[in-house]
C-alpha cells in the first residue's frame, strides 16, 4: 500500500479502520516474536486482521489452533470461521469431528438450523457409526431445536431401518417424546412399526392381573393394546391370544374398538 502514489504512500501511515486494535497488536507483535495469544472471543477479529494486513503466516497460525481445539461447544462457530476465511484444514476437521460427535453436537442450540438435506446425507452415509436408535434420537433433537424441521420429519424417518430399532424405545418414543406423542401422523407411523415387530418382544401377556384395564382393539392388525390406568403399563397383544390365554375377568373392564387405531 505504501509503494503506490496513493494518500498512504504520501502521508507515510495506514488508518485501519473498524479493527480492534489489541489484534492488530497481537498480528505485530507475531511478526516479532512467532508467538501470540488468541481469546476465543477474538477469533473472528485477529483472521479479519490477518486477512486485510495479507499477514498469511498468522492466518496459519490461527488455522492451526482452530484446527486442534474444536470441541462440541465451539463445533458451530469454528465451522462457520473456517467457511468465512476459507481455512480448509479446519473445515476438513469440523467434517471429520462431526462424523465422530454428532450425538453430542445435536445437543446444540444450532444444530436445529443444519438443512434437511444435509441431515438426510448423514443419517444415509456409510460413515455414520451411530445404530438407528441413535439416529431417532438424532432427528428427534434436529425437531426439537428448529420446530420448522418438524415437517421433514417424515421424510427423514424413511431413512431408518425399523427392523433394527428395539421395541422398548419405539414405546418410549410413543410415551415420552412429544415430538412424536404431539403429531398423530407422527405417533400412527411408530406405532404401525412397532405393531410390525416380532409379537415375542411385545410382552402384552406377563401379568395382566384383574385391575381395571382400557383396552383398544385394531380390526384391521388384530392386535390389542391395553392399558391399566393405576400402574401405568401400556402393552400389545394378538386379540386371539388375550382370549385364549386370559380367560379372567376384568373389573370395570372398558372395551373400544376403533378400526386402524395404528
Amino acid at each position: 500500500m505504501l509503494k503506490h502514489d496513493s494518500k498512504e504512500s504520501r502521508e507515510g501511515k495506514v488508518v485501519l479502520k473498524e479493527v480492534d486494535s489489541q489484534c492488530v497488536k497481537n498480528c505485530i507483535d507475531f511478526i516479532y516474536s512467532a508467538k501470540f495469544e488468541i481469546p476465543d472471543e477474538k477469533i473472528n477479529n485477529l483472521l479479519h486482521v490477518a486477512v486485510m494486513m495479507q499477514l498469511e503466516d498468522v492466518k496459519q497460525a490461527v488455522s492451526d489452533v482452530l484446527e486442534e481445539s474444536v470441541d462440541v461447544k465451539n463445533y458451530f462457530s469454528t465451522r462457520n470461521v473456517a467457511d468465512m476465511y476459507g481455512l480448509d484444514a479446519v473445515s476438513a476437521r469440523c467434517r471429520e469431528f462431526f462424523y465422530e460427535n454428532i450425538l453430542e453436537i445435536s445437543n446444540q442450540p444450532e444444530f436445529g438450523n443444519i438443512e434437511k438435506a444435509n441431515i438426510l446425507k448423514f443419517v444415509m452415509s456409510e460413515k455414520s457409526k451411530l445404530c438407528d436408535e441413535e439416529k431417532l434420537t438424532l432427528l428427534c433433537n434436529w425437531v426439537e431445536k428448529n420446530r420448522n424441521n418438524q415437517e421433514h420429519l417424515r421424510e427423514c424417518l424413511e431413512a431408518i431401518k425399523f427392523d433394527k430399532v428395539s421395541t422398548a424405545f419405539l414405546e418410549s418414543l410413543l410415551k415420552s417424546n412429544p415430538i412424536i406423542s404431539n403429531d398423530f401422523g407422527l405417533y400412527k407411523l411408530i406405532n404401525g412399526h412397532l405393531l410390525e415387530a416380532p409379537k415375542a418382544s411385545h410382552k402384552m401377556n406377563e401379568e395382566i392381573g384383574n385391575d381395571e384395564l382400557i383396552i383398544l382393539f385394531d380390526s384391521n392388525t388384530k392386535y390389542t393394546r391395553s392399558f391399566n390406568p393405576a400402574s401405568g403399563k401400556d402393552r400389545y397383544s394378538l386379540l386371539e391370544e388375550v382370549v385364549l390365554k386370559q380367560q379372567v375377568m376384568w373389573k370395570y373392564l372398558l372395551l373400544l374398538r376403533i378400526d386402524g387405531f395404528s
